[in-house]
């Protein structure tokens, strides 16, 4: 029996947050979410003829968590190295723990923020985190893109101006209408203004 053929391809980066996970596959004419919470899943679908951009924004988020990283292996490195025999051993075992926790966010390089937008909706991905991994995948997803849309060339982009309206001439604005007239009252003064 001839096994089944791939209706989907999983794309690289899987994304959480407290209670989702979120994963993002690759279909023949559409980018579909799968957003799993462990006993449910929901799915949305980009069609790549709808998708109008993606924005790709470098975050802080890595250089903030090195900083982290770093600062705790200092203190547990400084107390393993002033400290004696078990103590020592004990704070050198964390300040371990937190240099393999740095040396991985640097392996993984920069992070980023990811978005998708389309005529009805802008969704962020939450599973794209890492730039390196994102601009891969990007680069792949626009060709999808570019295969169901096609490119505009120059000869379209100047039509596309051309058949886009002009403004009306100014003297085509419609007319300025008239403030209505404020009656002539005489204004009263207040109570407690001192007569001259």
């Amino acid at each position: 029996m001839a096994k089944p053929q791939k209706i989907y391809h999983r794309l690289p980066g899987r994304g959480t947050n407290l209670f989702q996970h979120f994963r993002l596959y690759e279909g023949e004419d559409h980018l579909l979410l799968v957003i799993s919470s462990g006993y449910s899943e929901s799915y949305k679908r980009f069609f790549y003829r709808d998708i109008q951009s993606i924005a790709l924004e470098k975050t802080i988020a890595a250089t903030v968590w090195s900083g982290i990283w770093i600062f705790l292996l200092l203190v547990f490195g400084a107390l393993a190295v002033v400290s004696t025999g078990g103590a020592a051993v004990g704070f050198a075992i964390p300040a371990g723990v937190f240099l393999i926790l740095l040396g991985g966010n640097l392996a993984l390089g920069p992070t980023c923020k990811c978005s998708v937008k389309t005529a009805v909706q802008t969704e962020h991905l939450i599973n794209f985190r890492r730039l390196r991994t994102t601009r891969k995948v990007l680069i792949h997803i626009e060709e999808l893109i570019v295969r169901a849309q096609g490119v505009l060339g120059p000869a379209d982009v100047q039509q596309a101006s051309q058949e886009i309206p002009s403004r009306a001439p100014a003297s085509e604005a419609p007319p300025a209408v008239d403030p209505l007239p404020i009656a002539d009252v005489p204004l009263e003064s207040p109570p407690n203004a001192r007569q001259e």
